[in-house]
């Protein structure tokens, strides 16, 4: 379907969640875009887009358009130094999200819920399925590696990281699979890096270290290195990036499995929204994908090696 020049759409991009930014960024807006064009909705025509690369200063200020894009995080760079003091907790935006959709725009919210996550605060949420991401990861390790001691890195202190953590737990429940212990690794690959040194300095034996995070793995995976530990068996983590899904395409032996979280959930949601406006269907409520295990079976039909995470 094409849009006419008559029907405009801003999508107003105010932050991108680390660990899906970083250098790559804009590489990812700018992917989205691509996505977006090839299904009629070009910049220029039907869709203006406004992102951190471009004027966007504040979140409930005087910026024109049909609906706010609500990226997952708050920015942290310069671009915009009013937000930059913000932590990755939604819940200090949820006021602030509650004045915009007061105006009657439309508020699509993407992987970080706020603990009050209904139809007052946004009228589309879009996300990966949290409970199973960790229910998904502590089955494989019950089943692979029944009386495993396990080294778990979490995420930050927030709705969708405990939610993570309650799948894994009940999925491990009852077994003779033993968690040695739980830091926060702030889905940064640095943090990550430092947790699993300690880790590995504490604990003589590691099994196997679940890590949520295909980013974080990248930390865990050099510190393994830089420490030359043989006896640990794998490492699984979670997202789909094209670099982990690579080493289980490839056999690698301390990567057999991911779980499925994309990024990519992003241009589902913008395509979602837009559809609110020009398909005039329904989308109001939650998406939510399937935490599917990507093994060297399937691994194929998840590799996208031109993507940009």
């Amino acid at each position: 379907m094409n849009v006419t020049e008559a029907q405009t759409t801003t999508i107003n991009q105010v932050g991108i969640l680390s660990p899906w930014d970083a250098d790559g960024e804009k590489d990812v807006w700018d992917a989205f875009k691509d996505g977006l064009t090839e299904l009629g909705y070009p910049e220029g025509k039907g869709v203006t887009f406004v992102s951190r690369f471009g004027k966007v200063q504040t979140l409930h200020g005087n910026i024109p358009g049909d609906f706010y894009y609500m990226a997952p995080s708050v920015p942290r760079r310069s671009e915009m130094p009013r937000f930059k003091t913000w932590s990755s907790d939604p819940d200090p935006l949820v006021n602030a999200i509650k004045e915009v959709k007061n105006k009657n725009i439309f508020v699509t919210l993407v992987d970080r819920a706020p603990s009050n996550n209904d139809n007052s605060v946004r009228d589309l949420y879009v996300a990966g399925n949290n409970p199973a991401l960790g229910a998904t990861a502590g089955e494989y390790i019950k089943k692979n590696t029944p009386t495993a001691q396990v080294a778990v890195i979490r995420g930050l202190p927030i709705p969708i990281d405990q939610q993570r953590q309650d799948g894994f737990d009940k999925a491990i429940a009852g077994s003779n699979v033993k968690v040695l212990e739980k830091q926060f690794g702030n889905w940064n690959r640095d943090d990550a890096f430092k947790v699993m040194q300690d880790f590995l300095t504490k604990y003589p034996k590691i099994d196997v270290v679940w890590c949520q995070d295909d980013d974080m793995a990248v930390g865990v995976l050099q510190a393994i290195d830089q420490a030359k530990r043989t006896g640990i068996q794998y490492v699984i983590a979670g997202a789909g990036s094209k670099d982990m899904v690579k080493k289980v395409m490839d056999g690698d032996k301390l990567v057999p499995v991911d779980v499925l979280y994309p990024p990519a959930m992003v241009g589902t949601a913008m395509e979602l929204t837009v559809a609110n406006f020009y398909n005039q269907v329904p989308v109001r409520g939650s998406y939510i994908i399937d935490a599917t295990l990507i093994t060297r079976d399937n691994a194929k039909g998840f590799y996208f090696p031109d993507s940009p995470f």
